[in-house]
């Protein structure tokens, strides 16, 4: 076994392919553009669950690594929004909801041992987010679309063995900054507990 490896497995944490499961808390802030030079502030939030593939590396005392992710949360949000006429020009109250989706994405680890048991690490990588927008109109006829986001992501995390080497849990905090012509700089905030398993 190569003095690497045996830093990573010293630390009770197996090195390879891993899959993860994962569950917890999504919030997402937008300002949406009401046509008539201001926005409206969405913040909405709703709980989260999915899965990922990765695989981590050994690298000098710590650790590298690469995750593929998919989940899908439920967030939501409804505000009133003045509804500008294209045809008119006028306007009139109106509402819109966003309703979350599903999000994946992929990002790179890299991170150092606590007392050879702990990994924390940061990450970052790049990550799509699709969530329906619906807007109703005063005479309750409504329009509803689908909005996909994409940006960057940053986070940080740790994890931490549960049962030998195969299994652990891992804690995550990372924010993905989007763009869309018709948001505001979309950012989401995204807290997860997950449990890993090494093969």
């Amino acid at each position: 076994m190569s003095s690497l490896a045996s830093a990573v497995q010293a630390a009770d944490l197996s090195p390879g392919p891993y899959i993860k499961g994962f569950a917890g808390y999504s919030d997402i802030e937008v300002d949406v553009d009401d046509g008539q030079g201001g926005a409206s502030r969405f913040d909405a939030d709703g709980s989260a669950f999915g899965g990922a593939l990765g695989y981590l590396a050994p690298w000098g005392a710590g650790a590298v690594g690469v995750e593929l992710n998919a989940y899908a949360d439920d967030a939501n949000s409804r505000a009133d929004v003045l509804l500008r006429d294209p045809e008119s020009g006028e306007s009139t109250q109106g509402s819109l909801a966003l309703q979350g989706d599903y999000g994946y994405g992929i990002k790179l680890l890299l991170g150092g041992f606590i007392a050879r048991k702990v990994l924390v690490y940061g990450f970052g990588g790049w990550q799509w987010y699709r969530t329906e927008a619906t807007v109703e109109r005063p005479d309750g006829s409504f329009t509803r679309d689908s909005e996909q986001f994409e940006g960057g992501r940053g986070g940080i995390g740790a994890a931490v063995p549960l049962y030998g080497q195969a299994w652990s849990m891992q804690v995550e905090y990372s924010r993905s900054f989007y763009g869309k012509e018709s948001f505001s700089e979309p950012t989401q905030d995204l807290f997860t507990v997950g449990v890993a398993y090494s093969y």
